[in-house]
């Protein structure tokens, strides 16, 4: 389960945050063995740290859409990362609901977080993609 919550202020883009909540015990690849190996202490320790997230601390305006900065918190660690929210791009959908899109790609190594069990055999690092549409209230 995961919550995000995002404002944005086109007139005043350093008036924009993002959030995102994690619970990592929600993980589900659709096999059971694997999710149970997944919260276990070889990877997100879901009981030790029932908790990951990120929380913007600047957001300014940028060729393309808005540089996003803030703090990533995964398995007890806090760490900064930067990231391009592309796109911005509005439309209207039902008649009368303004609707504004964002995308973004970035790349974590998991080892910076402490999660460092089987790098060798699985790699280090963990393609992020997050994508989303808000509606204007």
């Amino acid at each position: 389960m995961s919550a995000a919550r995002s404002r944005v202020d086109p007139a005043t883009p350093a008036k924009s945050s993002f959030t995102l909540n994690i619970k990592p015990e929600s993980i589900d690849t659709g096999t059971a063995k694997r999710d149970d190996h997944l919260r276990s202490p070889d990877f997100f320790n879901a009981k030790q740290f029932p908790a990951m997230g990120f929380k913007s601390t600047q957001v300014k305006p940028v060729v393309g859409g808005l540089e996003v900065r803030g703090d990533f918190t995964m398995h007890g660690v806090t760490k900064p990362i930067t990231f391009l929210l592309k796109g911005g791009k509005k439309g209207e959908f039902p008649p009368g609901m303004q609707r504004t899109g964002y995308s973004t790609e970035l790349v974590i190594h998991r080892s910076d977080f402490g999660m460092d069990k089987m790098v060798e055999a699985i790699g280090d690092e963990v393609k992020v993609e997050i994508s989303f549409e808000g509606v204007k209230k």
